[in-house]
């Protein structure tokens, strides 16, 4: 009876439990910690020097040199000499005692000649015999030299009552006045050499298109052409994205200007009504102007040696104007040779060179300069599986920020065809400065960004991460001293929870 008993209830237990056919394997959740970056960025790196943006040392301390090549504009002065001694004398009389006589005549338009040296020119002289018989005659201009160190003469036969007209090359004559009290005057002589019956011979002198290759005197004041030119900036893609993008506390723009000459006494030259202009290549433009406004930047006079002025802070908008990092300069500037009527000299060899230069350096104040960097993610496939199986997921940032600008951190995910899956982003603080500007103590930084499902599940076909970098100043404009070694380091990583089942 009792073994009758165990059975039934062995069977009664048996219909309460469904004994399972397959062996199920115990699941739990875990993390997994997935790194992305562990990265040091100089400031050297993320502001990429080349030709025109450089590391340089400055007061023993290296520091950011952003400069230009010399842009300069040539001229010479050839166009002062031609025509300064164009005169025409009409009726000059000689009146004849023993066959001849000298005279003197003044030099138009103020000019007084001491020396000079014809590259070219013609003389065309009328000689005028008012008696009735041919005359033999000679004129010499006393002060004249023909190339051979001869006089320069003019010989003719002049019928009575008639006259006779010669065309003389000045190419490489010489003229001297040294034997002349008044260098106003230009001496002529005349002398009958055979024939008679007359007391009185007129003439009819004219030097025209006259040039030299020297001139010494007081020579009147002349306008050259204007100069207008146009200098081409080098805005790299370095350069190019500075632009309206930083405020500069010591940058200085320099035209120079410097007389190329081998003479001792050159007359001055005067560059006036200077103006510049900053164009880009949208058509936008702005010039540099003086702290009041003015754009006519006023004048260099030019003498033997090397004259500059500069452009600063102080005097001027060039902090705005060089911001503006123009992609040309255009330079417009008056020029008048000998504006005080003084005495001196000139050659046809003879040329001004205007420089123009910008260097920027020192303080400055940044407004968004951006920089970006990508690392690829190197997951394998057990990976990517645990991330999809993802319940939470957190981004951590962190930031070690030994530069004074603050940094805006946009951070993109992208699939293997570069597509934005999703991006986070975070403000990153800038370093402590000293009174200086320097930077003194880093800046800790720690973001905690958490991902959402549809996240986590994007972020398992994820390639490449992008950081995008926007560097500024902070506190409304505050100045800083950037230098080449400031650094930043920047670690991110994911902590992933999942589900773990084994099979």
């Amino acid at each position: 009876m009792k073994n009758i008993t165990f059975f039934l209830l062995l069977a009664l237990l048996s219909s309460c439990f469904k004994v399972p056919e397959q062996l199920v394997m115990p699941g739990w959740d875990t993390e997994l910690n997935l790194p992305l970056t562990n990265r040091t960025y100089t400031l050297a790196e993320i502001i990429k020097s080349d030709k025109y943006v450089r590391v340089d040392t400055i007061e023993g301390k290296d520091v950011f040199l952003i400069s230009s090549d010399s842009m300069y504009y040539s001229f010479g002065i050839g166009e002062y000499l031609k025509n300064k001694l164009d005169q025409g004398f009409t009726d000059i009389e000689l009146n004849l005692q023993n066959g001849e006589a000298t005279i003197e005549v003044e030099l138009t338009n103020g000019v007084e000649l001491d020396s000079a040296l014809f590259s070219g020119g013609e003389l065309v002289l009328d000689i005028i015999n008012t008696g009735s018989s041919v005359i033999e005659f000679e004129v010499t201009l006393p002060d004249l030299y023909k190339n051979d160190g001869k006089n320069f003469k003019i010989k003719s036969s002049v019928p009575g009552n008639g006259r006779s007209t010669s065309n003389l090359d000045l190419t490489g004559c010489y003229y001297s006045s040294e034997q002349v009290s008044d260098k106003r005057k230009l001496r002529i002589r005349g002398k009958i050499l055979s024939g008679s019956g007359t007391n009185l011979v007129k003439l009819n002198v004219r030097i025209q298109n006259s040039d030299f290759k020297y001139i010494s005197g007081k020579i009147p004041s002349m306008d050259l052409t204007q100069i207008h030119d146009s200098f081409e900036m080098p805005i790299t893609t370095t350069l190019e994205k500075f632009r309206d993008k930083f405020t500069l506390n010591n940058t200085v723009l320099t035209i120079e200007a410097e007389y190329k000459t081998q003479l001792k006494n050159p007359f001055e030259i005067q560059v006036k009504n200077i103006e510049v202009m900053g164009r880009i290549n949208d058509g936008t433009v702005k010039y540099l102007e003086e702290n009041n406004g003015n754009r006519n930047l006023g004048g260099l006079l030019i003498t033997k040696n090397k004259i500059n002025r500069k452009f600063n802070n102080s005097n001027s908008n060039i902090a705005d104007f060089l911001s503006f990092l123009p992609d040309s300069i255009i330079i417009n500037a008056d020029v008048t040779v000998n504006p005080q009527d003084k005495r001196g000299e000139a050659s046809s060899s003879d040329s001004v060179m205007l420089f123009l230069k910008f260097e920027l350096t020192g303080e400055m104040s940044f407004n968004n300069i951006p920089y970006s960097d990508s690392v690829r993610l190197d997951f394998d496939e057990e990976n990517r599986k645990a991330i999809r199986n993802g319940r939470e997921a957190i981004l951590y940032i962190e930031v070690t920020n030994a530069i004074p600008l603050t940094v805006d951190f946009d951070i993109v995910f992208e699939d293997s065809t570069g597509n934005a899956l999703f991006n986070k982003k975070t403000l990153v603080r800038a370093s402590e400065v000293d009174n200086f500007g320097i930077s003194s103590i880093p800046s800790e930084n720690f973001s905690q960004i958490i991902i959402d499902s549809t996240e986590i599940q994007k972020f398992a076909d994820c390639e490449k991460v992008v950081y995008n970098l926007i560097l500024s100043t902070s506190d409304n404009g505050r100045k800083v001293s950037i230098e080449p070694e400031n650094w930043i380091k920047l670690l991110t990583y994911f902590k992933l929870k999942y589900h773990l089942k084994f099979e």
